[in-house]
């Protein structure tokens, strides 16, 4: 689990409903190892900004990493928290 000391959840959004347009910061990711080492090589760790491109009912979400677009699918959405 990948979480910066201090942060809880009150305040925060997880990357799955946020709408699209949103911009956030990653503050905290709720997973176990292997979801943070995937999270960590994609560059999603707490401090990157995150722009959600798509994120329609179904398939995966786009969201915008510094200039590049990445797909993921919800399960491992569900487990990335934002901040405004």
């Amino acid at each position: 689990m990948l979480t910066p000391m201090g942060v809880g959840k009150e305040g925060l959004m997880n990357l799955e409903m946020a709408p699209e347009g949103f911009e956030g910061t990653v503050a905290y990711i709720d997973g176990g190892d292997r979801v943070a080492q995937r999270m960590m090589a994609l560059g999603i760790v707490p401090g990157t900004r995150i722009r959600v491109i798509r994120n329609s009912a179904f398939g995966p979400l786009i969201v915008d990493i510094e200039g590049t677009r990445i797909a993921l699918g919800r399960g491992v959405s569900s487990k990335v928290w934002l901040k405004k």
